[in-house]
């Protein structure tokens, strides 16, 4: 029985169509309404102005070649396949590379509509209420922009993205991951699927928005960062939570997704100097995907393991795991103390002890990425 604490929503859930590569793929987009029932689906059409993952993993030489230079003109993958944001009281399927998608939805009647947003520019996955973030790598001077200003940051070689960042007042700390574009001649040689490198140190982009300074801090580790929270701060400290990923260059070249792995990591930046005091891993929780619980907690999804791991950042300790009922979850929203989530087949609403209290057919996805409850009210 679905509570009826959470009837006035409707879930949506993201996710790539099946392609010749796990990245790439037109958004799926599968749509619950909790109020009655209805499930909808809508596929993300393809813009005519698009380069995508598939089209550099693929194909003979030539093919390649001219695929990256209609992209220097295209700059963008058209595929908004990863997250759905809620934006002046409209919803866009997103993905940083792409331009958003709104999306338009008819909650009686469960119609699935939309438009690219010819004129947006690219659109960050993560952000905060009220911000926009964009990351062009193709942009040789100042590619990423936050709240429609160019941060004053000048790479010499660009990450393969940018996805989350976190806050401390005035202060944005962005992850740079060390996969970043480059062998190219490897690429061209067809002795890599993607023109792509992991040698860089992962790095801190810090970007203070009132005197708009820019600041990288250097780990001189290596390492894949997607998501990351602001932890509890001492007031010389900034304490980052960062959500590691192991093997992800590997990942795109063979997309085996086994060989992916998750560690929490702490990381402090002395707030003064701008340096790093320390990287220290977080015992016993692996995961990604994290959500916020409340001001003090956050939970990550340990996929491998199918467990939520709740996390106490004031304290630093885990205060509860939950078993995840069923396989092939992703993303999972916590709200009104459930867990919702879709799989490949079902969406499924369970409790904090691992027991589902409802479920519905969905159209089978692919896989899925990042979703959202959005209250109806959104669709009036």
């Amino acid at each position: 029985m679905l509570p009826d604490i959470l009837r006035n929503y409707a879930f949506v859930q993201n996710g790539p169509v099946r392609s010749t590569h796990l990245m790439s793929g037109q958004g799926q987009l599968t749509i619950v309404n909790l109020a009655n029932g209805l499930v909808s689906e809508h596929i993300v059409p393809r813009p005519h102005d698009a380069l995508q993952i598939a089209d550099l993993s693929r194909g003979p030489k030539w093919r390649r070649l001219l695929a990256l230079f209609v992209g220097l003109f295209a700059r963008q993958s058209g595929t908004a396949n990863t997250a759905v944001q809620l934006r002046d009281g409209r919803l866009f399927a997103v993905e940083e590379a792409s331009r958003p998608y709104e999306i338009t939805y008819n909650a009686t009647t469960g119609e699935i509509g939309g438009k690219w947003q010819y004129r947006g520019e690219l659109s960050g996955v993560h952000v905060s209420p009220g911000d926009t973030l964009s990351y062009d790598l193709l942009r040789r001077q100042a590619p990423l922009k936050f709240n429609g200003k160019r941060v004053r940051w000048q790479p010499k070689t660009f990450p393969v993205v940018v996805h989350s960042y976190a806050e401390f007042n005035s202060w944005k700390a962005f992850p740079l991951m060390s996969t970043h574009v480059g062998n190219f001649e490897d690429w061209i040689c067809g002795n890599r699927a993607l023109p792509i490198s992991h040698q860089e140190p992962l790095r801190w982009l810090m970007h203070n928005i009132d005197d708009e300074r820019a600041v990288i801090v250097d780990t001189g580790l290596c390492g894949d960062v997607f998501h990351v929270l602001a932890g509890h701060s001492e007031s010389d400290d900034f304490n980052l939570y960062a959500c590691h990923v192991d093997h992800f260059e590997s990942f795109l070249e063979t997309q085996d997704a086994s060989a992916l792995g998750f560690q929490l990591c702490r990381h402090v930046i002395d707030a003064r100097t701008m340096q790093l005091r320390s990287v220290d891993p977080v015992h016993g929780v692996q995961g990604d995907f994290p959500r916020v619980v409340d001001k003090d907690v956050f939970m990550l999804h340990n996929i491998a393991a199918r467990e939520l791991v709740f996390f106490n950042h004031l304290v630093g300790c885990v205060v509860h795991r939950t078993p995840v009922a069923r396989r092939n979850a992703m993303d999972i929203v916590y709200a009104h103390g459930f867990l919702l989530y879709c799989t490949r087949k079902s969406f499924v609403v369970q409790d904090l002890e691992g027991n589902v209290v409802h479920e519905a057919t969905i159209p089978e996805r692919h896989t899925n990425m990042h979703a959202e409850l959005v209250s109806l009210d959104y669709f009036v």
